[in-house]
Order: C-alpha cells, then structure tokens, then sequence
C-alpha cells in the first residue's frame, strides 16, 4: 500500500483517491480552477467503514489473519490486510478510506488520506455505490454532497489565502509558488476593480 500511496503521490494512476481531512483544503481544490458551480464531498470515515466491513462479513467467510484483522480493527491499510483483501484475486465493489504509514511532505501540507476502490473494473462511483446500498439498508449517511456557486468563487479564495491555504504552502515546489503568484494578481485585480468602481460611483453622485 505505501508504495501505491507514493505512485498516487507522484501522479501516477491507481486505484486511490486524493482526500483531505480538512474542509479547507478541500474547498480551495474544488475552487480553484472551477468555471462553473462545484462541490465538496464531506466523508463520515466512521460510517464508511462501517458499511466496508458489513460488505466483507457477507463477502468473506475464511478466518485467515488477515480478514480477522481487517473484520476487527477496520484497518485495511495494515501490513498483509492491504495486499490480501485488495490485491488478491477476489475482486468485489466498495470504497475504503485508507492511510500510509509515512507521510510525504505534500501530503502532510494537505493534510492528504486516500479512498480505496476495491474492484479495478468498474469504476469509482460504481464502487461507491455497494457501500451506498449497505447505508440504506443500515440507516447510514456515510456522504454529503455540498454545492459551491461559482459566483462565490474569488471570495472564497481571499479568505483562504488570509488563512494561508494556497498554492505556495499546499504544493511546496517552485510550481506551487509561481500558481500562487498569478492567483495573487488575479486577486488584487479583482480588488482595484472594486475600489475603482467604488470611486466611480462616489465620484459620479457627488
């Protein structure tokens, strides 16, 4: 798992998804380069492995180490449990949130986790969509889509620069700083706009 976690890290495709613990830092990826509305995805962990681990109770009937480790502490990316229940040859649909054991500098800036698609097949809305049955049938809400107007956009990422979540401190390379700079301009641009047609108006009824 930790060597899948560094191909995902470098760009890489595999079977995880980039995900982040903070609302944050997930609201400046969704924003950033938006042209139209978007959206979080908010993720109840708990509530996502609860269902994983009812999909393997009906899924999974031998008593190897590996799937007890799993079945009891919910860790799929444990040593062995990872490369048994994920890699092997039995494939079935489910999303896993999963976590490596050492962090890259990046990651650790973007407060970074990973969702695990178990069946490589088909694809991640199709994975998601067994644990989605296993919720229904359990009363869970393990997700929650939340919608951002676009026209909220250049606001929203005013306040995250003040907060300090931007290009140069999410992506700490000279390619984080130099996208940081151009958001810079566009963002005080917007801002002598504003002022200038503040003045104008003041100018225009006095």
């Amino acid at each position: 798992f930790q060597i899948i976690a560094m191909m995902q890290h470098h760009g890489a495709p595999t079977r995880l998804l980039d995900f982040t613990t903070s609302p944050y830092v997930a609201s400046f990826f969704a924003i950033d380069q938006s042209t139209e509305y978007c959206a979080l995805y908010a993720i109840n962990y708990i509530e996502l492995i609860s269902c994983t681990r009812k999909l393997f109770q009906s899924k999974w009937d031998d008593n190897s180490d590996e799937v007890n480790g799993y079945k009891y502490s919910g860790n799929m990316s444990a040593n062995g449990v990872f490369d048994k229940l994920i890699l092997g040859e039995r494939q079935f649909s489910f999303v896993e949130l999963v976590q490596p054991f050492s962090f890259f500098e990046r990651l650790i800036k973007q407060q970074g986790v990973f969702l695990c698609q178990g069946d490589i097949n088909v694809n991640f809305e199709t994975n998601l969509q067994s644990n989605h049955l296993i919720a229904l049938q359990e009363k869970l809400l393990p997700m929650y889509k939340i919608k951002i107007p676009v026209e909220w956009r250049m606001e929203i990422l005013k306040d995250l620069d003040r907060m300090n979540i931007k290009n140069a401190t999410l992506f700490p390379e000279l390619e984080g700083f130099f996208k940081s700079l151009k958001n810079s301009f566009d963002l005080s641009a917007i801002d002598r706009i504003k002022y200038m047609t503040e003045d104008y108006f003041k100018d225009n009824e006095s």
